[in-house]
C-alpha cells in the first residue's frame, strides 16, 4: 500500500519537474509598450457633457424638493411601523413559565402487563 502511494507521488513529481517547471523558467510575459511623447492627442469636447450633467443635477434637485414637500408623511409612516412592530409576537415578552409539577413519574404513563 505504501509502495503504491509513494510510486504515484514520485511519478507525479517527475511529471511536474519535466513538464510544468520548464514553462516557469521561460519568460512568457509581454514586454511593456513604450509610449512615445510625440503622438498627437485630441482633447475632449466637454460642452455636450456639461449640459447633460447640469440637466441631471436640476432633475435631482426637483426630485429632492418634491420629496421634502411630503416629509410630514414620513413621521406618520414611522409611527405606524413602530405600532405594527410592537404587536408582532417575536417582540413580545415571553409568557410566564409553567409551575413545576410534583408528579414523580414526570408525566410518563407506564403500561404494566
Amino acid at each position: 500500500m505504501w509502495i503504491d502511494y509513494l510510486s504515484i507521488v514520485v511519478m507525479l513529481s517527475a511529471l511536474y519537474l519535466l513538464a510544468i517547471r520548464p514553462l516557469w523558467l521561460l519568460d512568457l510575459r509581454v514586454p511593456p509598450i513604450e509610449k512615445t511623447p510625440d503622438l498627437p492627442g485630441n482633447a475632449l469636447d466637454s460642452t455636450l457633457l456639461a449640459s447633460r450633467v447640469e440637466r441631471v443635477r436640476e432633475e435631482i434637485k426637483q426630485q429632492r424638493a418634491s420629496a421634502d414637500a411630503f416629509a410630514f408623511k414620513r413621521e406618520l409612516r414611522l409611527i405606524e411601523t413602530r405600532a405594527r412592530l410592537t404587536r408582532m409576537a417575536f417582540l413580545q415578552s415571553p409568557p410566564p413559565s409553567m409551575p413545576a409539577t410534583t408528579d414523580p413519574a414526570h408525566g410518563a404513563d407506564l403500561l404494566l402487563i
